[in-house]
């Protein structure tokens, strides 16, 4: 060994201290400003009433922000040297001169002034400064939102008082910084870790090692003369040699790209973010001056809206930074989503949107999508992608696990989706938070493919709440750029890594199917109001988008403002129920309003004849549809439809065509059938017999049609389980869960009503602190049994499923995913099937056999498992981090059981689950008889109806095949249709079809998602 130990700890010693001789503080900056929570521009903030803020001066309530503000005059003592300032208030925006420069936060600590001072020169100083919010506390000491908490009372666990002051005012300084220290501190640093991670025996190393211990020799880490200076360049000289050996030509590659992971909320608000967004981007700018190659990769296209119309200085340069290479925006997607719980139309729109921003904003098309932090990602994807121009693919997260579960074998591979669809896919392992010889080894080490692909993604910079590269990073980079004994590091946009992958490397892995990640299963279920909104909002905005087009009404002004903050929510800690409680808050609000909007406009296109005694229904789904509607108050006939009183309502069967409408004439008499008294516990039609005992459990289900019973055990069962995940708390199921049963009371079933329509009982059910209240019904003519499902629930670190128990004989359940389905394991037989033990649904899942189904249909649930032929819906879950009311409140929901004869490719399940989450509606009025659109057969469904991005005015229908099976499928218009064509994803044609009598064939292979323009005549 070449460096003795002592020369070690030496060199240890300088790189632990040269830090504290860099900066030199030359004066101190005392501070007036004044306090707010409301949201400024600096404008607006100079024209407040300030007061003095001296040292000791204690501020900062919960949400609270100041204003800090102070004048810097260069003394002639600095002429011509590089002045910097220091300022620790918190993390904080900062203008200099009217101008956004940067940030302080915890990796950003000085700003730099100027790196030449004029004696005289003057600096106005501006600072928005967050006091934080601090969320919950425990003992005094805060609580992780990651790790979970045990709820011990007496542990005092609160939410931080709203009124105390959390920061105290320090004053800041400004002062001369010494490069040569910061020079020669950053030699050492690089060639003393390359030297740990070479092999002891080699010439390199000894080579660095003779090197450093000269330099240990001659610097006086403790002279405060002069001298110490002249010791630094000497220094400088001795290690110069030893950094510029460059490497040979078979030494790997890691592409080095600055990047700020930036969660749009988690825990912290929107209001926070955008404020993040201008110190992120002010950093990366300030970096770009004095560091002309610095290439900066900025995703989520929201961020820089927000910076265009809060920020137009800043934004200004972002623009400029962009048209010289400097700031790469290339991420495809509006935002960085979850990919699971969104509707396969809402992930289009996200490349929509996304897409379309930086193409107008920076004339730049978009190829990659960067993901690197949701929780896995949907089989569908891949299509998606190919359907959106999108050739690449990055994620991070799937790699990092905590449990035993099954690690994720590829780094660079095809990802091939459902359909067969593939896109070059690159998974990185994490995020560099520094550039150092270890950390490059480290992650070429994890690249698994090395033979066929010596090249890895290194993405670096501070990030979940911005911040960025520094310029340690960046001085990093340059030492070790192409620097003898350590990975090339190339500074490159991302793209350069895959087409050179493309060009020149033999990708041989392939992975097929969605990527699941072995771990945050809880996130299919945290925070069911925020997905119960989301599920809504979709269908609202499918409902407004698809009348407005067949109306021909311009609405897409409304629409695309909708859109868009839907897609904000889908982010992947707000709709995955991952984030503090006033994040899910706002985001239930705001899908309460998109989803009142969306309907208004609906309201608003669906115009009708005001003729009296009439009403106006409305089918958005592809196929002729009975529903039971209830009539208008007063009225008990609606033509010749069957009608039933149901607690003093009337209502009606009415059958509706084709994303079409139909009118009826209203009656007053004859008088409809009441219901009758149910004297048993069954409810019964032509098609099912479903049995209940008198604890609301379902103990037989038969399909008549085959006198087939489908259950093997009382279903209906509703389990507890003591819900408190080692890590995680919101995002995560342990695996032991069921392994900690809780016992509950017996739930009662009451008889209910029969009648022509609707058959009816009720279950009551005390679920632990909580209560629960079931309507079950099963209507004329319907192939399922309806569960309508309130919930009072006041439970914590707790986890509610429904069972299922069937006679179902198979290995896997379906499980619909956007535009298809999976199929996942019931069992356990190796390790990643046992980690699939939640997994993620769309709107139903399925047991089968061959011509035998049983499926769950939900309006709002995503969490589902199943064990063997027993299938359990996962209704709620209460975590405590980092939200401690999560779920707390009042819930509704409907899930149906349906009991098929058939297969699954042959069944109604897709249809009916449609009808589940897209009412018939109802309007006052006369409209004539139509039918837009309608599709056959039925394993091919029309998902959205819009029209086109362009203002054309031209119709957009997106079709999928839902079966997985190669399908001629015939598409009928009601609207006269001139010419249509096939195009991609983002409505550009590829293929024209022929139009006949305003018919349609397209061929559809399994999965395939097809979009169709259509030009009126």
């Amino acid at each position: 060994m070449s460096m003795s130990k002592e020369y070690q700890r030496l060199a240890e010693a300088f790189i632990e201290e040269l830090p504290y001789r860099m900066y030199t503080p030359c004066g101190n900056i005392g501070f007036c400003g004044f306090f707010t929570y409301d949201r400024l521009s600096l404008d607006q903030a100079k024209l407040q009433p300030t007061q003095p803020m001296p040292q000791g001066t204690e501020w900062g309530k919960k949400w609270q922000y100041g204003w800090f503000f102070a004048e810097i005059v260069i003394p002639h003592s600095l002429e011509g040297q590089k002045v910097m300032f220091e300022a620790k208030l918190g993390e904080c925006v900062v203008f200099v001169n009217d101008k956004v420069v940067g940030a302080f936060d915890q990796q950003h600590s000085h700003i730099t002034l100027t790196n030449s001072a004029k004696a005289g020169e003057v600096f106005s100083i501006a600072m928005e400064v967050y006091a934080g919010h601090n969320g919950v506390k425990g003992n005094g000491l805060l609580v992780s939102p990651k790790n979970y908490n045990i709820l011990i009372p007496e542990k005092n666990i609160t939410e931080f008082p709203e009124d105390v002051n959390q920061k105290i005012v320090s004053n800041g300084s400004f002062g001369t910084m010494r490069e040569d220290v910061f020079q020669l501190w950053m030699d050492i640093s690089i060639l003393y870790d390359l030297r740990n991670n070479l092999d002891e025996d080699s010439l390199r190393r000894a080579t660095i090692d003779k090197a450093l211990k000269k330099v240990c020799d001659i610097v006086d880490i403790e002279d405060a003369t002069d001298e110490f200076h002249r010791q630094i360049a000497s220094a400088r000289e001795i290690l110069k040699p030893v950094l510029q050996c460059k490497n040979g030509p078979t030494t790997p590659a890691l592409y080095a790209i600055g990047n700020s992971h930036l969660d749009l909320e988690w825990v912290w608000t929107v209001n926070e973010t955008r404020r993040k967004c201008a110190r992120t981007l002010g950093n990366q700018l300030k970096l770009m001056e004095d560091y002309p190659d610095y290439k900066y990769f900025q995703s989520q296209p929201w961020t820089l809206e927000v910076v265009k119309n809060e920020y137009p200085e800043l934004y200004e340069r972002v623009k400029k930074a962009v048209s010289k290479g400097n700031i790469i925006v290339n991420s495809g997607a509006w935002v960085e989503p979850d990919t699971n719980i969104p509707s396969g139309e809402s992930l289009i729109r996200q490349f929509v949107f996304g897409k379309k921003f930086v193409k107008e904003e920076f004339g730049k098309d978009s190829d990659m999508f960067w993901l690197p932090d949701s929780f896995g990602m949907s089989g569908t994807l891949p299509q998606i992608l190919k359907g959106c121009g999108i050739k690449y693919f990055m994620n991070a997260k799937v790699t990092w696990l905590y449990n035993d579960g099954d690690q994720f074998p590829n780094s660079t591979f095809y990802w091939e989706g459902i359909d067969g669809s593939k896109v070059l896919s690159h998974i990185m392992q994490g995020y560099a938070l520094e550039i150092t010889p270890t950390e490059a080894f480290k992650k070429w080490k994890e690249n698994p493919e090395k033979e066929d692909v010596p090249v890895t993604l290194f993405p670096y910079g501070y990030g979940d709440g911005g911040g960025g590269a520094t310029r340690v990073h960046l001085e990093a980079l340059k030492r070790t750029a192409d620097l003898e004994g350590h990975p090339k590091m190339l500074c490159e946009n991302p793209v350069k890594m895959y087409e050179y992958i493309s060009e020149n490397c033999d990708v041989t892995k392939n992975h097929v199917g969605e990527i699941y990640y072995p771990a945050h299963r809880g996130t299919y279920t945290s925070q069911a109001k925020t997905k119960k909104g989301n599920r809504q909002a979709e269908f609202a905005l499918r409902d407004a988008e698809m009348w407005s087009a067949f109306s021909n009404t311009d609405t897409k002004d409304k629409t695309d403002r909708l859109w868009k903050d839907v897609l904000f929510n889908q982010f992947h800690d707000i709709l995955p129920g991952s984030s503090l409680k006033e994040v899910h808050q706002r985001a239930e609000k705001s899908y309460r309003d998109s989803i009142v909007a969306a309907k208004e406009v609906t309201d608003t296109v669906l115009e009708t004849e005001n003729t009296a005694d009439t009403i106006t229904l409305f089918n958005s789904l592809s196929w002729n549809r009975k529903a039971i509607i209830e009539l208008p108050e007063g009225y008990t006939s609606l033509d010749e439809c069957a009608t039933q009183q149901i607690d003093g309502k009337t209502y009606a069967m009415a059958e509706v065509p084709a994303c079409g409408r139909k009118a009826y004439k209203l009656g007053k008499s004859p008088v409809a059938e009441k219901s009758a008294p149910m004297n048993d516990l069954v409810l019964e039609n032509d098609y099912i017999r479903a049995e209940f005992n008198s604890k609301g459990e379902m103990t037989s289900l038969i399909n008549k049609e085959n006198n087939t019973e489908f259950l093997s055990a009382p279903s209906n069962q509703f389990k507890l389980y003591k819900d408190m995940p080692t890590f995680c708390d919101s995002w995560d199921i342990d695996s032991l869960y069921e392994n900690v049963e809780l016992s509950l009371e017996d739930g009662t079933a009451e008889p209910g009503y029969k009648g022509d329509l609707v058959s009816c009982l009720t279950i009551t059910k005390k679920i632990n602190k909580s209560t629960l209240k079931q309507r079950v019904m099963l209507k004329k003519d319907s192939r399922a049994i309806e569960f309508e499902t309130e919930v009072d629930w006041q439970e914590r670190h707790r986890l509610l499923k429904v069972d299922f128990d069937t006679n179902i004989h198979t290995d896997k359940l379906i499980s619909e995913i956007q535009f298809g389905y999976m199929e996942r394991p019931t069992h356990k037989n190796r390790q990643q099937d046992a980690d699939k033990f939640e997994v993620c649904q769309q709107k139903w899942s399925a047991l089968t056999e061959s011509k035998r189904t049983f499926a769950l249909l939900n309006d709002c649930k995503y969490g589902i498992s199943a064990k063997g032929s027993k299938m359990s819906l996962t209704l709620l879950k209460s975590s405590a981090m980092p939200d401690l009311t999560a779920d707390e409140g009042f819930h509704t929901f409907t899930y149906f059981v349906m009991p098929v004869c058939d297969s699954l490719c042959d069944s109604d399940v897709v249809r009916n689950a449609y009808e589940l989450n897209s009412p018939i509606i109802a309007k006052d009025g006369y409209l004539n008889e139509t039918s837009y659109a309608s599709v056959s057969p039925k394993n091919v469904i029309l998902d959205t109806a819009k029209l086109a991005e362009d203002g054309s005015g031209d119709v957009i229908i997106r079709l999928y095949e839902s079966m997985n099976t190669l399908t001629t499928a015939t598409l009928e218009l009601g609207l006269d249709a001139k010419k249509a064509y096939l195009t991609d994803m983002l409505e550009n044609k590829q293929e024209e079809l022929e139009v006949k009598n305003n018919k349609m064939n397209i061929t559809l292979p399994g999965f395939k998602i097809a979009t169709i323009r259509i030009e009126r005549d």
